[in-house]
């Protein structure tokens, strides 16, 4: 028997396919091609004209230091400091409104402060403040602050829980505990992760751990660690949900190890950021462009893609790395923003596809390239490198960044083991001169000798929030005394 394909079944079919797949089905027939266009839509819908604004703070008191979100249902929320009180101001927009209303300040004599995946967090001797701005699931604004000490070896935002570490040898101890607290009760509960060294141990084998970081996720703690030999181990726990206060076992969702040729296991020293209940394990930009590695907290999966260069953005991001970035799985895209510009204005934006690496959109509003970018190292560095011999560059020291010129590439010292060398060896100019070698080829560490005026000096903090249902970016930069927040919103045709 046969099937006719309707149209409605071929746009249904093209919508499975990876982006790459667009040009050659396009090229079918005149039907393919209009399929295409609706199969595909999920994605081209990117490539439409935008609006850009911003959304004004109040203007009657000075704030800075501040974080940005979305709720469920796209509100968009807030969170800015009042250093005069010591308050952290929660504001919240509607989705469709045109202004901020304040829902709850949060005074606590905070020293100092910082942005975390999921809010404020404040620091003041031993005592370490956390301003979470979304509850109940991202549902609503939060008015709870929790206050901790420094009594713990790591301390991790997990979800609507803080996960804390208790001091030990994670290797050598019988037995490993942690403390899960409750940031919308406030209860406290022990739980044994001493099951998931054990598992993790068993892959590692008799091999060394090199480094290791601890992670957390929506519903997950992660633990990672790269080998001796290049592999990468990595296992996570559900923290369980409370006994009254008695400690639980908390079960192991995964454990595995991927080998030193694994994506995975090739990033090196890769920064991360949760996306819902995974893990996102990101490098330093590359002249490639962003490899990166999408970790699935509760199973181990991975999705490993590079994603692509892009126009003005490829040479800002060459230039002072990534500023933020930010994943919505819904959209399947991930975003990222270059360094704040000169009075915080909107920083380019790029959106990929994830699937495929491709990109879908590059937001530039206010950049004048010929004003900002100065030509950053060549795109084809010999040895494989970013960097060759005669290029300009500013090397991360003691005393901060300070430019030089780099003099050698796979660089050793003479008393040095046989086959160990470093990417670069750096002669630095200006006040403190000399050699200096740079150990890794990462933009934390050694960068293109830029155009200082073009970006903004000091700290500044940026967070990327893209809206649950629509196809919005909302940008937060913020100094300790200053901040601005800026949103980009595609506006289909």
């Amino acid at each position: 028997m046969e099937l006719e394909l309707t149209d409605e079944h071929l746009v249904l079919i093209l919508s499975w396919l990876v982006l790459t797949s667009f040009p050659a089905c396009a090229a079918v027939a005149r039907r393919w091609h209009n399929s295409s266009a609706l199969g595909f839509a999920k994605q081209l819908l990117w490539r439409s004209s935008h609006d850009c604004c911003e959304i004004e703070l109040p203007a009657s008191r000075q704030l800075g230091d501040g974080f940005v979100t979305f709720l469920s249902d796209g509100s968009a929320l807030i969170l800015a400091a009042a250093h005069e009180e010591h308050s952290i101001l929660t504001f919240l927009r509607p989705d469709g409104a045109a202004n901020l209303q304040e829902q709850t300040r949060r005074r606590w004599p905070y020293a100092r402060l910082r942005s975390s995946v999921a809010g404020l967090v404040g620091y003041a001797g031993q005592e370490i403040a956390f301003f979470p701005a979304a509850a109940g699931n991202r549902s609503t604004w939060s008015s709870r602050m929790q206050v901790i000490g420094r009594t713990h070896q790591n301390i991790l935002h997990c979800g609507e829980h803080l996960f804390l570490l208790c001091h030990g040898n994670w290797w050598q101890d019988p037995r490993l505990f942690a403390d899960v607290l409750d940031l919308q009760e406030g209860g406290c509960e022990r739980i044994n992760i001493t099951k998931l060294r054990d598992d993790m141990a068993e892959l590692l084998g008799d091999e060394d751990a090199r480094r290791q970081a601890v992670s957390s996720t929506r519903d997950h703690f992660v633990f990672h660690v790269n080998t001796s030999n290049g592999a990468k181990v990595v296992g996570a726990v559900r923290p369980p949900k409370s006994k009254g206060g008695t400690t639980a076992e908390a079960p192991v969702s995964f454990a595995k190890i991927w080998p030193s040729g694994h994506p995975m296991a090739q990033l090196r020293e890769p920064r991360e950021l949760p996306v819902e209940d995974h893990l996102l394990l990101y490098s330093g930009w590359q002249r490639n462009g962003l490899s990166i590695c999408l970790l699935d907290a509760a199973s181990g999966h991975v999705r490993a893609q590079l994603l692509r260069p892009a126009g003005i953005s490829r040479q800002l991001f060459a230039e002072r790395d990534l500023g933020a970035i930010a994943a919505c799985l819904k959209f399947d895209v991930i975003c990222a923003c270059a360094a704040a510009p000169k009075g915080l204005h909107p920083p380019p934006v790029v959106v990929w596809d994830l699937s495929s690496g491709l990109v879908l959109r590059e937001f530039c509003h206010e950049v004048q390239p010929a004003a900002v970018i100065l030509p950053a190292a060549p795109d084809e560095a010999t040895g494989g490198y970013n960097f060759s011999v005669g290029d300009v560059v500013e090397c991360f020291t003691g005393d901060g960044w300070q430019q030089g010129q780099v003099t050698q590439q796979d660089f050793r010292e003479a008393d040095w083991p046989v086959g160990i060398t470093v990417p670069y060896q750096v002669r630095l100019a200006g006040a403190a001169p000399g050699l200096v070698y740079v150990p890794h080829d990462l933009p934390r560490l050694i960068r293109p000798a830029t155009n200082w005026q073009a970006y903004e000096s000091g700290e500044v903090e940026i967070q990327i929030a893209i809206h649950p249902t629509r196809r919005c970016i909302m940008i937060g930069l913020w100094k300790q005394f200053g901040g601005r927040v800026h949103c980009f919103e595609v506006v289909p045709t």
